[in-house]
């Protein structure tokens, strides 16, 4: 197993621990060792973070947890992602710039949160709005911005009507900006009916850091020095030819680098070929055994 894999096992563990302790000392503390250790943003952001509120909200529903105590454990996320992300910098900014939301009746804002530090490690500006965000007012403030891309999050098919009400109103603005939706719920209607064309917006599976850097990278026609990438597809040979790269410059065969991320050979095999598509869960595995970052597997490799 990866090292940092079992690290960040043992201190989500330690996490939840603390947060139905209702340590919230603790659960900062956990973080604090985390980085302390050297664990990436995507480790800790996913592996013990994401991981923490999805076995919390799974004792929820259980009936195992208040709702108080779920209420505090999200909380107490979002205060350690904060700290997360500005223990770490871009390596490079791109000059656009991009506003992550919730719209209007979803309180959820934990996934959009992840989108938006991903996206600033990218080397977006980002301006987060966080839950709940009243239409009318979420429109002014776009309108108001000089923005490039904006990353709406949506939980409930209720609330789609306002997603519907952003799309027709972000067409009519100067320079409309490109759009990303991800959510819990099904979009592809907003696509659909949607007086604009499709590839303007994108649809991601929230919270996927990956699949929206991706997404946004190709609605913006943000391209490498000298490489073709204006395609899901493309960003799969890249993310191939990159982890492929890496693992040769260790002198690890395949079955070396499925060893250290716990990931299966023939999966690696397929990746490196450009015919997998990644799992936030496997890119983080991967980016982590071969001591790089998520952001540098979308970077091709200069060699």
């Amino acid at each position: 197993m990866n090292h940092n894999s079992s690290q960040s096992t043992g201190l989500k563990a330690k996490f939840i621990e603390a947060v139905l302790g209702r340590d919230t000392s603790g659960a900062s503390q956990v973080i604090d060792s985390a980085l302390e250790l050297g664990l990436s943003a995507g480790d800790i952001y996913i592996n013990i973070l994401s991981e923490s509120q999805l076995q919390i909200g799974q004792m929820y529903h259980d009936g195992e947890v208040t709702t108080a105590l779920e209420h505090y454990a999200t909380e107490t996320a979002l205060t350690q992602m904060i700290k997360v992300s500005n223990s770490f910098s871009p390596d490079k900014t791109n000059g656009l710039k991009a506003v992550v939301a919730c719209v209007q009746g979803n309180m959820h804002s934990f996934g959009a949160r992840i989108i938006a530090d991903f996206l600033r490690l990218d080397g977006w500006k980002v301006e987060f709005l966080g839950s709940d965000t009243l239409t009318s007012d979420l429109i002014h403030f776009i309108s108001s911005g000089g923005i490039d891309l904006v990353a709406i999050s949506v939980s409930l098919q209720e609330q789609l009507p306002y997603v519907e009400s952003i799309v027709d109103a972000l067409q009519i603005l100067p320079n409309s900006p490109k759009l990303i939706l991800g959510g819990l719920c099904e979009l592809t209607d907003v696509i659909e009916n949607a007086k604009t064309s499709p590839e303007s917006i994108r649809i991601i599976d929230s919270p996927n850091p990956l699949e929206a850097i991706v997404g946004a990278r190709i609605l913006c026609n943000i391209q490498e020095p000298n490489q073709k990438a204006d395609s899901l597809e493309d960003y799969l040979t890249i993310i191939g030819n990159q982890i492929q790269s890496l693992r040769k410059g260790k002198s690890w065969s395949q079955s070396a680098l499925a060893s250290s991320s716990g990931l299966d050979r023939t999966y690696i095999s397929a990746v490196e070929h450009g015919k997998q598509n990644l799992t936030i869960g496997a890119a983080v595995k991967l980016a982590d055994a071969l001591e790089t970052s998520l952001i540098d597997l979308l970077t091709p490799s200069t060699k």
